[in-house]
């Protein structure tokens, strides 16, 4: 069964059971009167408050009101090689033009479809870019030519193509790593496509994988993260997680640095493990207990979690953004955020784009907000259809680069939240901008490469 099917059918029970809860209480008599009679009901008393006022909404700090923003100097960086650009997640500010346009586009496959999204990004290493379209076939593209140097499907024969989602890329030691919603691992040989080794997982991957110091870290969709050697794929390691029967279409990879593993479950679920034999140094829950909004509910973590320095920084889509000591699991502080976007770090600031669509410049040390840019909800705010969805942002040259599934590329200051221009592109954008060398690239929902610079 698809996620998207999961999701509808938790949702049914219970709403089912809701109902039935209702009837019970109300009584057999009262609610047949009700159901069976044109009068209205008489109203129950008590003082009525509209369930959005309890909704709490985000404000700036008064204290951090003109206080300056400063960031660390651009820097360029030559590959964008995992997913979050590093296994930690921190890219800090990569070097870009002070302008950008489009410069070159390549189609990579086959365009995503209802039940085939585009989820999973392109890493860029030695001018190559490797990306996965929506039916699992794998592209390597010299940067700037016009079609693909090879292409390979990593699809197992007499399997379907229609409803497979996830997987991942990576690439490590002059060996590019893929995960694919079949539950397969490859390691490939960049140059020609050919396998060294892979292995079976069993179930579908949830994500891409992190590869650091020749381990390979993936999480299964029953909340399993798998630990694998990056020699022959044997696994060096387990650990289980509390299986979620519904979660958010997206996906979450796990972060690591200093011989630590920051693993993020769907359940809600945060562990911080050692990296050689998995043992739990700390542990928590990013399940928020109150109601943020109609879709917080799913206690996900969709969000990878990211590290810099001694602290860790995660979110989840129920509403808990927290910062942690990496080292002993001490609460550094929490917010009533929710969000399903890995968050942007650079010196001492943190960038997180919320479930409602703002995006918030946030105080590392200690979470005070320094401003809010709201981002549009819908194509249509009058009748709120066609729900907008915005990447993670990336920044690059002195701006937050940020898009969204409807083909907007936004580019916002970093140091005020004030809107500095935007594009358009064919398709929608799901999966979130990199750069390597500069240049900014895109992949669309139409499965086209766009680079910009």
């Amino acid at each position: 069964m698809g996620l998207f099917a999961r999701i509808c059918l938790q949702r049914r029970k219970l709403s089912s059971t809701l109902i039935a809860c209702w009837l019970a209480l109300s009584g057999c008599e009262t609610a047949k009167t009700i159901i069976g009679s044109d009068q209205e009901p008489p109203p129950i008393p008590g003082k009525r408050i509209s369930v959005l006022a309890l909704e709490k909404s985000l404000e700036p700090d008064p204290d951090l009101a003109g206080a300056p923003i400063r960031l660390p100097r651009p820097q360029e960086n030559l590959a964008w090689p995992q997913m979050g650009g590093s296994p930690s997640h921190v890219m800090e500010h990569p070097a870009a033009e002070a302008s950008l346009s489009p410069v070159w586009s390549i189609s990579i496959g086959k365009s995503e479809t209802e039940n085939n999204p585009i989820l999973t990004s392109p890493i860029i290493v030695n001018q190559m870019m490797f990306a996965l379209d929506a039916e699992s076939n794998l592209s390597a593209i010299k940067l700037g030519s016009a079609a693909p140097a090879w292409k390979k499907t990593l699809v197992p024969s007499g399997e379907e193509t229609e409803g497979s989602v996830g997987g991942g890329l990576a690439y490590d030691q002059d060996t590019l790593y893929a995960t694919t919603a079949y539950g397969y691992v490859f390691a490939l040989n960049p140059e020609n496509g050919s396998v060294y080794w892979w292995k079976k997982i069993g179930v579908p991957v949830r994500g891409a994988p992190v590869v650091s110091d020749g381990r390979i870290f993936l999480l299964s969709i029953d909340n399993r993260l798998h630990v694998l050697s990056h020699e022959d794929g044997s696994t060096l390691w387990q650990h289980q997680g509390i299986e979620e029967k519904a979660g958010l279409l997206g996906t979450a990879s796990v972060a690591v640095s200093k011989n630590m593993a920051i693993v993020p479950y769907s359940s809600g679920e945060l562990y911080a493990m050692r990296v050689e034999n998995g043992r739990i140094v700390w542990s928590d829950s990013l399940i928020y207990q109150g109601r943020l909004g109609a879709d917080t509910p799913l206690s996900d973590i969709d969000a990878s979690p990211v590290i810099a320095g001694n602290s860790v920084y995660a979110g989840s889509n129920s509403g808990r953004l927290v910062a942690i000591d990496l080292r002993t699991g001490s609460p550094l502080w929490e917010k009533e955020i929710a969000t399903s976007t890995t968050s942007w770090v650079a010196g001492n600031y943190l960038f997180v784009v919320t479930t409602g669509n703002d995006l918030i410049c946030l105080q590392r040390i200690n979470g005070k907000i320094h401003w809010i840019t709201s981002l549009p909800k819908f194509s249509d705010p009058k009748d709120q259809e066609n729900p907008i969805v915005w990447t993670r942002p990336l920044l690059a040259g002195d701006r937050l680069i940020i898009a969204n599934n409807h083909g907007e590329v936004r580019a916002i200051s970093p140091y005020s939240g004030k809107i500095l221009g935007s594009i358009s592109v064919n398709g929608g954008v799901r999966v979130s901008p990199i750069i390597a060398r500069g240049t900014v690239y895109l992949l669309t929902t139409e499965a086209e490469a766009i680079a910009l610079r």
